[in-house]
């Protein structure tokens, strides 16, 4: 019944297809772009001489090429198991949502034919 009623709540399988997918995307698009600012991503050298006088490429003086490198152990295991418990999740929201998806087909078709076989007469 949980099932039928989140259907009815969300109007249509269109509609909660398109907002389970960017639920996702979203996800997605924080973990792959938290990952990047976590590991490629040199704060220190924000503020370095030739950033601020604009004197050279920022691509090459804040993004690092090698993330672990230049981290304590300390940082690189809170970043890899931030990584890892967020990554985690999305994949997790992912199957959900595939779950969720097949779960609202068999609802829709049962929505759309019980009522359909109900108002036929049968001799």
């Amino acid at each position: 019944m949980c099932a039928l009623r989140r259907y009815w709540h969300g109007r249509s399988i269109w509609a909660i297809f398109v907002s389970g997918l960017l639920n996702v995307l979203a996800l997605g698009f924080t973990v792959v772009f938290s990952a990047f600012l976590l590991l490629f991503v040199n704060w220190s050298a924000l503020h370095s001489e030739c950033i601020v006088n604009n004197s050279c490429d920022i691509s090459t003086a804040v993004v690092f090429s090698q993330p672990f490198k230049n981290r304590s152990w300390i940082a690189a295991m809170a970043i890899i198991f931030y990584l890892l418990i967020f990554g985690l999740y999305w994949i997790w929201t992912l199957v959900h949502f595939a779950f969720d998806m097949r779960e609202m087909h068999e609802v829709r078709i049962r929505a759309v034919c019980v009522p359909v076989l109900l108002s036929h007469r049968f001799p």
